[in-house]
């Protein structure tokens, strides 16, 4: 999610504060698939990381999952998309009326997200 996290923090120089949903990782498990572990994550990317992102990305210490890089099994793998839809679909009905949300994801969990779409043409009527 490091390329995740820095088109958001580069796209929308006017957010103050980037919130990860950990929910919203590529499906696939390759290399650059898997997540950073927790360690590595807060070192880049927490208050005091050495990215020059860290401090407008949430601090995650609490709330990463600790098996969020096992992507070959369980629920972080591919054939446990579904979850991670309806997870995110119900964090999102959270979100305040009338707040904006900006989602910079993976193509492939866009697609899960929206089947039949195309990433790049998901537009507001996937939340109305």
């Amino acid at each position: 999610m490091s390329r995740t996290i820095s088109t958001a923090a580069i796209c929308l120089p006017n957010f103050a504060l980037i919130e990860i949903a950990f929910e919203l990782q590529t499906v696939g498990n390759g290399p650059n698939g898997t997540g950073l572990e927790k360690r590595e994550w807060l070192k880049r990317f927490g208050p005091q990381g050495s990215s020059e992102f860290a401090g407008r990305v949430n601090d995650y210490n609490s709330k990463i999952p600790s098996d969020w890089t096992a992507k070959d099994y369980g629920r972080w793998s591919a054939d446990e998309i579904d979850w991670r839809v309806l997870e995110f679909m119900t964090v999102l009905r959270r979100c305040r009326q009338g707040s904006e949300v900006v989602v910079v994801s993976h193509g492939s969990f866009l697609k899960a997200l929206v089947p039949g779409s195309k990433p790049k043409l998901i537009g507001r009527e996937l939340f109305q």
